[in-house]
């Protein structure tokens, strides 16, 4: 099971626990599905396909596992 997978299986079956704890920054499974969903559908929309390889800069936060 990848990582893509694992999130979906999780969105699924136990949306609202808390999957991510950043400092006093806290975030679900089912917030984190609806960013990464947002962040693909934006990158899609910029003519990004899957394989391709794209440079993403963020500090050390939640949004960081929003763009792996």
């Amino acid at each position: 099971m990848n990582l893509a997978n694992n999130l979906v299986q999780n969105y699924k079956n136990i949306p609202d626990k808390i999957c991510i704890v950043q400092n006093d920054e806290t975030i679900t499974y089912k917030e984190l599905y609806e960013k990464v969903s947002k962040f693909a559908n934006f990158l899609k929309n910029k003519g990004i396909k899957q394989g391709s390889h794209v440079l993403v800069l963020v500090p050390m936060s939640i949004e960081l596992y929003i763009t792996l």
